[in-house]
């Protein structure tokens, strides 16, 4: 009965330990909602998702590692999402995150109805 014990007791704890290893990082919307080209954020980040949502036909948006709307170039280029017409794609990279070092550069198609970046948070 003891050894019972002993192993549920281990079995809680690593079950505890490995949960609380897992949260030690938050996803955080930042920039708002892009409804047009723009800088979403200036600054060195992990990207850990992204939100595209689509008007009438089908949309793209693509990002870019930059401080500025001119660094929009393929050498640049590090992610693209898009979704069908009327549509919405969210794209969870929280297991992965793509590192951007200087910052994060949104182009839009036409189509684009919003575009929602998520970035790495430490927890509170």
């Amino acid at each position: 009965m003891k050894t019972l014990l002993l192993v549920v007791g281990l079995v809680v704890g690593l079950a505890s330990s490995a949960d609380a290893a897992e949260r030690d990082k938050l996803q955080r919307a930042v920039g708002g909602f892009q409804t047009a080209d723009a800088v979403v954020i200036g600054s060195s980040q992990n990207m850990t998702g992204v939100d595209i949502d689509c008007g009438g036909t089908a949309c793209t948006a693509s990002l870019y590692d930059g401080t500025a709307t001119g660094d929009m170039t393929n050498a640049n280029g590090r992610f693209e999402i898009s979704a069908a017409a009327n549509g919405t794609t969210h794209i969870d990279l929280m297991d992965a995150p793509i590192r951007f070092l200087n910052g994060i550069v949104l182009n839009v198609d036409a189509n684009v109805d919003a575009v929602v970046v998520y970035t790495e948070q430490a927890t509170p």
